[in-house]
């Protein structure tokens, strides 16, 4: 398994992020519904590429990893979105 890793690099990564956590999660019996707050916080001056994280196989994207927070990447009283990946990959 050969896998890259980009950060955030566009407004259409945000629809990407929403269509993956509703891939990952159709066949469990329970999730919790997206929040608008990725879109949100996407707006705010303090939002950093980098609090964005999308792995891929190829042309296919296998994970995902978001935060939300200020002023550095990891910071006290961050919000630290969970960590998705398809079938067949590891955390």
């Amino acid at each position: 398994m050969n896998v890259t890793m980009r950060f955030y690099q566009g407004p259409e990564d945000m629809e990407l992020q929403y269509d993956f956590w509703r891939k990952v999660t159709r066949d469990l019996p329970w999730a919790w519904k997206p929040t608008r707050s990725p879109l949100i916080f996407h707006e705010q001056p303090a939002f950093d590429p980098r609090s964005r994280c999308f792995v891929f196989d190829g042309e296919e994207l296998v994970g995902h990893m978001g935060f939300s927070g200020s002023d550095e990447f990891i910071s006290p009283g961050i919000s630290m979105g969970a960590r998705w990946v398809s079938r067949g990959y590891s955390r």
